[in-house]
């Protein structure tokens, strides 16, 4: 069945044919830099959008880590003043490199862009408004690299007040889940390593072998939902997710969603809807896809007019 034309058309080329040079953001027909001889390498990517002053004081922590050889930053067409701040201040580190784009072309677009900018054997995206410990890196990406087929790997993401939040282990999400549960995985504490459908987008680690054999994030999910989209493609694929519960960073929500976030609300509802047309979890999803997609559609624009009433 065809995708419902409810969305906007996004790359139509036969995505195995283009996965390396149009969603990870190369030019056809041209092939990534060779790989240095040295050990397994890890690339610290962050996109940014007036993400304000979280950006600096996150990047500048988890850029101590000693796993990490590449920082890039991609700035979807920011006027906070921000990312020149953060690229003077890593000036004279030979890691970093920032790509300031002059559009917003989303999310998972300039991921992909900053990972064909690099080498590295390892991708960590890291949200700007996500802080994690350099040490929290390390011990990671030492236990993505010892996991069994890993996909993609993320670990306790908290609240600034320390709660765990619920996006930590996920379901994915499907029509039937959404209109008759379960929407949210049984948590074992006493595991701090297990496996889960899915966990938090604010930080994701996985191999560069398995994102480019995904062809990195798919650039029709604007904003929200690419996440989910990458962790339900990667079990299609036979990886598993992990999450390490004994792990933490402090996720302090939004900090780019704070300047427009009636759009945010609309593109968390659209992607939603799109992402449950696309990865049916059971038997009768897509019959149920078109009740549900039309009460998302309506609630989002509910929540954003509610949203830019309340800001007046």
């Amino acid at each position: 069945m065809r995708e419902p034309p409810l969305f906007e058309p996004g790359c139509r080329r036969d995505r195995r044919r283009c996965a390396r040079s149009c969603d990870l953001g190369r030019s056809p027909g041209t092939t990534p830099a060779p790989r240095r001889g040295r050990g397994l390498s890890l690339a610290l990517i962050l996109v940014s959008h007036d993400s304000g002053p979280l950006l600096e004081a996150c990047l500048r922590r988890a850029a101590g880590a000693a796993s990490v050889s590449a920082i890039r930053l991609i700035d979807n067409h920011s006027n906070d003043g921000v990312p020149e701040r953060v690229a003077a201040l890593f000036a004279d580190d030979s890691r970093f490199s920032m790509q300031k784009r002059a559009d917003n072309p989303g999310f998972g677009t300039a991921c992909n862009q900053g990972a064909a900018s690099c080498d590295s054997d390892w991708l960590l995206f890291l949200n700007p408004d996500c802080d994690v410990d350099p040490e929290t890196v390390d011990q990671l990406l030492a236990r993505a690299q010892a996991a069994v087929n890993p996909g993609v790997i993320g670990l306790a993401s908290r609240t600034p007040s320390g709660q765990l939040e619920r996006a930590t282990t996920r379901l994915l999400p499907s029509c039937s889940r959404l209109l008759f549960g379960p929407r949210q995985a049984q948590l074992d504490v006493a595991k701090p390593w297990q496996e889960v459908e899915a966990g938090s987008g604010a930080l994701m680690l996985i191999s560069r072998r398995l994102f480019e054999q995904l062809g990195g994030f798919d650039r029709d999910f604007f904003l929200h939902a690419e996440d989910l989209d990458l962790m339900a493609r990667a079990r299609k694929f036979g990886a598993q997710n992990y999450v390490a519960l004994d792990l933490r960073a402090t996720h302090h929500q939004g900090s780019s969603s704070q300047q427009r976030p009636w759009f945010v609300a609309w593109h968390k509802h659209v992607n939603l809807a799109r992402f449950l047309w696309r990865h049916p979890q059971h038997v009768g999803d897509r019959l149920l896809w078109p009740a549900l997609a039309l009460g998302l559609m309506v609630h989002g624009v509910w929540e954003a007019a509610r949203i830019a009433i309340r800001r007046q």
